[in-house]
């Protein structure tokens, strides 16, 4: 396998973030606009009830 497969591979990858702190709408909008604005983040799902996002 080489260099550009194993980080195309990465890329693809799914990461589960706990988020400490996130207790309101305001914290939950402003994880997911920060999210949004990093761009190897493709897709994003934040969740207010389990404080955690997917990316």
């Amino acid at each position: 396998m080489n260099l550009g497969q194993v980080v195309s591979d990465m890329l693809d990858m799914e990461r589960l973030l706990k988020i400490d702190g996130m207790t309101c709408m305001n914290c939950f909008n402003n994880v997911k606009e920060k999210l949004m604005g990093i761009p190897e983040v493709l897709n994003e799902d934040v969740q207010l009830e389990y404080p955690q996002a997917s990316i």
